[in-house]
Formats: C-alpha cells, structure tokens, sequence
C-alpha cells in the first residue's frame, strides 16, 4: 500500500512540474511585457526553491555522513578494554544528545523553509495555473507527511521492541559481557529518542500544512 502511495505522489509531483513547463512555453509566446515580469518572478521563485531543496539535501547528506563517522569511531569494537566505562557511557549520551539537537535543528530550518516558499508563492502568483501548482504541492506535502509519520511510528515501535529485548538481554547476563550489552541499549535509547523527537516534529509539520491548505 505504501508504494501506491507513494508511486501516486511521484506522479502528481510530475504532473504538477508539466504544468509548470506549460505555462512558462505559455508565457514566453503569449504573454505581455507585464507578464514576461510576472513569468520572471515565477521562475526565480522556482530557481530559489530548488536552492533551498539542494541545500536541504546536501545538510542531510553531510548529517548522515557525520554520523556514520562518529558511529564508526565509537564502535565497541574499536575499544577492546574500557579502563573507565562511566566515562565511556558519559561520551555516548552526550553525543547522542548532541546529535539529536542538530537533527531537530535541521527538521525545524526545513519546515520553515518549505513554508516560507509557499507563502512567497502563494502572495505572487502569476497566473492560476501557477496557483493550481501551488494547491497540488501543498496536497503532496500533505500526503508525504502523512507517509513520513506513519513510517516514523513503525520506527518508533520497533524502537520501543528492539530496546524491551535488550533489556531483558541485560538482566539475564553477568558481569562477562555485561558492559557491551549496557552500551547497546544506550545506543538503542538514544535512537528511540532520536525518533520520538523526529515524529514531534512530523506532527507539528503536518499541522502546519493543515493550517496552510485550510487557508489556501
């Protein structure tokens, strides 16, 4: 069912990016000298949106990457002997919460970025095909970030099992071996916070993309 869903977006993202086409061919032929400024406006509306998303794409690039890193280099594998686990345990919270906050920050600079477009797009429309487009973006995002927050709770819940088996993991083990597993459900913890933060932020995404559609 997901991958209808998602194979629907993907089909009015590009119905709506042909529609745009339209009009710019439209313009470039038809249009008045006042138009032509209207179709300038238009474009460099959708030149700066498509910089934003670039941008967007290449901090969570460079995000995935640091953290893949950091992951790396904290492996358990990597420290055979822990001459101070309080210490150890002390590192990996604070980078997990480090990590989170630079996510969160992340999350909220694209919302409000996505929703800055909109407004711009929205006060300067050229014609009503390019208000068409604006509607069918704002009904995909929609729709995306019904798909992101359903995705997101499965995450959670799996989370939510992976942590309960580690626990119990835990309690059935000694002292051999204990300390690897204890550093396991840490990292299985901050991941669980990591996705109960992300989801906050779905939720208050998509109710700002309720508020918006409802005053379009």
């Amino acid at each position: 069912i997901a991958s209808l869903k998602e194979q629907r977006l993907e089909m009015k993202r590009r119905k709506a990016l042909e529609e745009e086409a339209k009009w710019l061919e439209h313009s470039s032929v038809h249009h008045s000298a006042g138009s032509k400024a209207h179709k300038r406006e238009f474009e460099r509306l959708f030149e700066d949106g498509q910089l934003r998303e670039l941008r967007l794409e290449k901090k969570q690039e460079e995000k995935v990457e640091e953290q893949e890193k950091w992951l790396e280099e904290a492996s358990i594998h990597r420290y055979p002997e822990f001459g101070a686990p309080a210490q150890a345990f002390s590192r990996l919270y604070e980078d997990g919460r480090q990590r989170e906050l630079r996510m969160e920050m992340l999350q909220e600079e694209r919302s409000e970025d996505e929703a800055r477009r909109l407004a711009e797009a929205s006060v300067h429309p050229p014609v009503a095909t390019s208000l068409a487009s604006i509607e069918e973006r704002v009904e995909w995002l929609y729709e995306d970030a019904q798909l992101r927050r359903a995705h997101l709770e499965k995450q959670r819940q799996l989370q939510l099992w992976q942590q309960e088996e580690a626990g119990r993991a835990v309690s059935r083990s000694a002292s051999s071996g204990g300390l690897a597993r204890r550093i396991d459900m840490l990292y299985s913890d901050a991941a669980r916070r990591e996705e109960a933060r992300q989801w906050r932020k779905e939720q208050s995404e998509l109710e700002k993309l309720e508020s918006l559609q409802a005053n379009s």
